[in-house]
């Protein structure tokens, strides 16, 4: 109970007095049962614990690579911000069920296909990610729904279903990514 009431006055005065940073708290309890708090996750162990960035901030946080990239590649940074929000929500240390991570949740094969050495590091994620969408768009002729069913379910499950897979999970991505992609035009 001392160590919740401790925590709580510790970060009441870290919001009270940093209201204007933008940090998020990750933690950890290893095996020992120490708990670890940072805003510098080392690891995919470490979990958000509080939230200090506002959703407006954290969509906004990358553009300056995401439109630096995005005119590299031309490919449009609306679709590729609605890919992120789907993906990880902006959160560069996510990590997904599946082992996908960063920004724009490579799995390890298709980032070291990508030449990706840290998924977490978002200028590595997002040109890796930017670059397969890319390439993905051009392979589908500018197809949007296509390329983000291969981007969702592999390149293998649109070419053997002649289009969109019927998997509800990429469906459901589909639209989702459609749907943010009209909210950051």
């Amino acid at each position: 109970m001392r160590k919740a009431i401790f925590l709580f006055t510790l970060f009441s005065g870290y919001f009270f007095f940093a209201q204007n940073i933008a940090a998020d708290i990750y933690k950890y309890v290893d095996e020992m049962g120490v708990t670890h708090l940072t805003n510098t996750p080392t690891s995919s162990r470490f979990k958000v614990l509080i939230r200090t960035d506002t959703v407006p901030y954290r969509e906004r946080k990358y553009d300056y690579i995401i439109n630096e990239l995005c005119a590299k590649y031309n490919v449009q940074p609306a679709i590729i911000k609605a890919i992120i929000k789907t993906e990880s929500d902006f959160d560069p240390y996510a990590v997904s069920r599946k082992g996908a991570r960063g920004l724009m949740q490579l799995m390890p094969q298709k980032a070291s296909d990508l030449s990706v050495e840290d998924s977490f590091d978002p200028r590595q994620n997002l040109d890796g990610g930017i670059r397969h969408v890319c390439y993905l768009l051009k392979k589908y002729k500018g197809n949007v729904k296509l390329a983000l069913a291969a981007y969702n379910a592999g390149e293998t499950a649109v070419e053997k279903n002649n289009g969109v897979p019927p998997f509800v999970e990429t469906r459901n991505y589909i639209r989702k990514v459609l749907r943010f992609r009209n909210r950051y035009r």
